[in-house]
């Protein structure tokens, strides 16, 4: 059976392509099936086509004349199959190729038997959109009385010319959508210059409207529109409507599908026609399945959910109620809509009314300004029910406002959210509220989630402004964002356009790598779940005035407005669980970590990282359902987060460096973050000019890279090419030998570059492919680098600790050892209060140390706290900075691990000073004894 499930066509795309030429008018006096009609039709291709060789099939029905001798069909009629340089996807070439011809005019438009204008293109888009469709190359078995005038070996044949494959450009993934409204816009244009007028339709399923347009002859009396309908067949679940027509070339290639019941689509390619103007038969056997319930004349205004008039609410015409004359149009149609709901309320003046006294003494008395409930909605779970209402404020424009259903019930709760968004609310509204709202008539169902980001099934991404969908036609359902979750990112909208941003903000980024890393940064949270990375953040430390606010700016501005995106790092446990939640798959921004303190710090790293919220209890003692997230997050301080954690006194642990990344901000030019001024005279007015910048511009960026995810690859697809990125980014990386916390903080660079890399791709960045491969490689050798090993964290921590701590007690807690030979004597000086060890000088009249010699029972008990012994040791040891003897101290041999001075220096700090004066008297105390 044709179905694309069965012959679904390569991911990548195919790697030929048969273009199908019917009916192009031979050049006077060229046979139409011959060698030159063909070679002439390949000139009305795109360039691309025209020196690459080609195999030619003439069609089956190419040089058959009926008994009159006229030909059977008229004009060239050829099957051109081509290579491709690279494979591409069947609707992608034909976008490609359709755009050639109305761009070149190789193109008819006219009414086809049904009267009906229908745009043709000079080559067929349908063979090469649909993977099921099959290409006859044998050719015809004719009956002895057909007239032919091609023989059998003439129908096929090779052309050869001076390349072998079709050169194919990079085709956006938005042409198809593009080609469609060319088509569309080109066969409205002729209809309306050939006597057809264009008429707005209304069509209501359920309580929901829908906007279509038909066009209809100006003399519709005598002239049939639409096809002859024979009859229909329901299949595919009862989703769609075979539509079996008279005199079709194809059979059953037109139906119609449950979701968009207004349109007449043609299978093997996206030509839309709507159903009334195709074949008005058809309608009424969509009406007798339900699928529309109405479809009347439209006003000429737009639906109320695109922000414009209530025009929309039309579901009948009648006569103004009675004492209800004179009324504008608008406020007509809105009181038809109440009329017909058989509801008691009218509407005139802007207001929705209700009727009070009895005839003929009835007056109308206003309740609240005018809103209608568009959806109810609730969540995976079929609770919170809440109603997506629309309403219109005082200035004209439409708001859509989310009322959960119990905050009817709650005092004043919905009265207050409601005049919040401009409704007018009079006191006999009160009681009139709940009712109104509960029994209006509304069918569509929604569904609510508390978050944003990606939705279960994966087939969505909730913003706070809109939902991003997987399905173009939206058949998959609106996601509606709970009013709870709004609060903490309202700031994420958009202002301007991606083009502005790109020149504004993005371009002024270019060849300064901790700007660049900040924006490939903030493209990464969409990536997170998709990828199965886990939560990480990226701190930008250096003293002010460096661009540590630019960097922050920048990357704000990809999601919305930098000022309202902020969220500061001075918050409770509680408070950065909720922003973490809120912020899912979208970047969470952390200003100042001085506000915060050290233990703060250190703990929100591991409980970002862990992505879910600790467990708490509710008021009957149950568990509260666990609330996840995953996420990227930036900050920025004066001190790198580990030395402030440090500082603070709070242990460093080693996982601490693997969840939040410390980068500098200075990226070594002597300008802070600006290493390339890109035409400013200073520093500080480029970062000015970024900063303007990104609050004039900003949110479309975001929406853009989503879309791409949509659009450009699939999920397995995206994965297949991390995959395969990631050994190609650590071949960019100096080739050493690294520990698994190394190789896992490398990742984190990877995983930003691919975001980049994506972002370039999908065209949301303004910069050169492998530009964020070349500045992530760069920033992540300068990390591994600046680490000072390869150890993880916590070795190196206690590496730096024993340094510290031996350079400033090397007096007091060390007692002082001379040597000879292979034995060691006490050379004086008093018995320390703490002992850590013997500091072995040359000689009794040396002061300066040559190592440290520590019981191997106290170095462990002393310095290898929290961590594992044996690493550190084999650590210090690799470094040639630790060896163990049991040479004699003494007369007794015990054994110690020995510490050079030479790596105790590296770590020289203020030492005890009282401890080296008493060392010194008792040397000298030991002199005067000896003589």
């Amino acid at each position: 059976m044709r179905k694309k499930e069965l012959f679904p066509e390569p991911e990548e795309g195919c790697s030929w392509a048969m273009l199908d030429i019917d009916g192009v008018e031979a050049p006077p006096g060229v046979d139409p099936c011959s060698r030159d009609a063909v070679e002439y039709v390949t000139t009305l291709l795109p360039p691309e086509f025209r020196e690459v060789s080609y195999v030619a099939a003439l069609s089956n029905s190419a040089g058959i004349r009926k008994p009159d001798g006229e030909l059977f069909k008229p004009g060239i009629r050829v099957h051109l199959f081509y290579l491709l340089n690279h494979p591409v996807q069947g609707p992608l070439l034909a976008a490609w190729l359709e755009q050639h011809c109305y761009n070149a005019y190789f193109y008819t438009v006219g009414p086809n038997s049904g009267n009906i204008p229908m745009v043709t293109p000079g080559i067929d888009p349908a063979p090469l959109r649909s993977s099921v469709q099959i290409h006859y190359t044998a050719a015809p078995i004719l009956g002895e009385e057909v007239i032919c005038d091609v023989p059998p070996e003439g129908r096929i044949w090779l052309q050869k010319k001076g390349a072998d494959s079709v050169q194919v450009p990079e085709i956006e993934p938005t042409l198809p959508h593009d080609v469609k409204e060319r088509r569309n816009e080109i066969r409205r244009n002729w209809a309306v210059e050939n006597g057809y007028r264009l008429e707005n339709r209304q069509v209501r399923i359920g309580a929901s409207r829908y906007s279509s347009e038909r066009l209809v002859p100006e003399n519709p009396s005598e002239i049939r529109m639409g096809r002859e309908l024979i009859r229909t067949d329901l299949r595919a679940n009862g989703n769609v409507l075979g539509l079996v027509l008279a005199d079709e070339k194809t059979p059953n290639s037109w139906y119609v599908v449950k979701s968009r019941p207004w349109l007449a689509r043609r299978m093997g390619d996206d030509v839309e026609i709507p159903l009334e103007e195709f074949c008005p038969a058809a309608l009424q056997e969509v009406q007798k399945l339900w699928w529309i319930h109405e479809i009347t004349t439209a006003p000429d205004e737009d639906d109320p959910k695109n922000g414009d008039t209530a025009g929309t609410l039309v579901s009948a015409l009648s006569e103004p109620p009675s004492g209800m004359v004179r009324l504008d149009r608008e406020s007509y149609l809105r009181n038809l809509f109440l009329r017909n709901w058989g509801s008691d309320y009218v509407y005139g003046s802007g207001y929705v009314q209700i009727t009070v006294g009895d005839p003929p003494n009835t007056t109308w008395q206003k309740v609240f300004s005018f809103f209608y409930v568009y959806a109810k909605v609730r969540t995976d779970r079929h609770n919170n029910w809440s109603f997506i209402l629309h309403v219109l404020r005082p200035d004209g424009g439409w708001s859509e406002v989310i009322v959960p259903a119990q905050d009817l019930y709650d005092g004043n709760k919905a009265l207050m959210e409601l005049a919040t968004h401009g409704v007018e609310i009079y006191s006999a509204g009160k009681k009139h509220l709940v009712r109104y709202i509960l029994e209006y008539p509304c069918d569509r169902i929604e569904r609510l989630v508390d978050r944003t980001g990606w939705s279960e099934d994966g087939q969505s991404f909730v913003l706070p402004q809109q939902t991003i969908s997987n399905d173009p036609n939206g058949n998959g359902g609106e996601l509606y964002l709970a009013r709870s979750a709004q609060g903490l990112i309202e700031g994420i909208r958009s202002s301007g356009t991606l083009n502005e941003w790109q020149e504004a903000v993005a371009q002024l980024c270019l060849g300064n790598s901790r700007l660049e890393m900040a924006l490939f940064l903030a493209f990464l949270p969409p990536l997170m779940k998709p990828l199965n990375h886990p939560t990480f953040g990226v701190h930008f430390w250096g003293t002010s005035s460096l661009g540590k606010s630019a960097s922050m700016q920048v990357a704000a501005s990809v999601w919305g407005k930098p000022s309202q995106v902020y969220h500061q790092w001075r918050t409770t446990d509680n408070g950065l669980e909720g922003l973490a939640y809120a912020h899912s798959d979208i970047l969470l921004l952390l200003d100042e970590i001085r506000q915060a303190n050290a233990q703060i710090v250190r703990d929100a790293a591991f409980m970002l990282g862990n992505e879910k919220r600790k467990a708490r209890a509710n008021r009957e003692g149950d568990l509260r359902a666990i609330k996840r997230w995953r996420l990227a997050y930036l900050s920025n301080g004066e001190r790198s987060s580990t030395d402030f954690v440090r500082e603070g006194g709070i242990e460093v642990m080693g996982g601490f460096s693997v969840r939040l990344l410390d980068i500098p901000i200075d990226g070594g030019a002597g300008m802070g973050a600006i290493e390339n001024l890109c035409g400013y005279p200073t520093p500080n007015e480029l970062i000015n000019a970024i900063e303007t910048n990104s609050n004039a511009f900003y949110g479309d960026a975001a929406v853009a890279f989503i879309q791409g995810l949509f659009l450009r690859v699939t999920s397995d697809e995206l994965i297949e090419r991390y995959n395969a990125f990631k050994p190609f980014f650590m071949d960019k990386l100096p080739a050493v030998e690294r520990n698994t916390e190394m190789l896992r903080i490398l990742q984190r660079f990877t995983i930003i570059a691919f975001a980049g890399e994506l972002a370039i791709e999908f065209g949301v960045l303004p910069y050169e492919s492998g530009q964020a491969i070349c500045t992530m490689v760069r920033i992540a050798t300068e990390h591994e680098s600046a680490r000072g090993g390869s150890e993880p964290l916590d070795i190196l921590e206690r590496m730096g600790f024993i340094k510290r701590e031996i350079s400033r007690n090397r007096c007091s807690n060390f007692k002082r050892l001379n040597k000879a030979h292979s034995s060691f004597f006490e050379g004086g000086g008093y018995d320390p209060r703490i002992f850590w060890g013997y500091s072995i000088y040359p000689n009794s009249d040396s002061d300066q140390i040559l190592e440290f010699r520590i019981p191997r029972a106290l170095f462990k008990d002393v310095f290898c706290h929290g961590v594992n012994p044996k690493a550190l040791i084999n650590a210090l040891r690799d470094r040639d900075c630790l060896s163990e003897d049991n040479h004699k101290i003494g007369k007794r041999r015990e054994r110690c691990y020995v510490i050079p001075y030479a790596f105790v220096a590296e770590g020289e700090v203020e030492f005890d000073e009282q401890g080296e004066d008493n060392d010194r008297l008792s040397r000298q105390l030991d002199q005067l004894r000896n003589l």
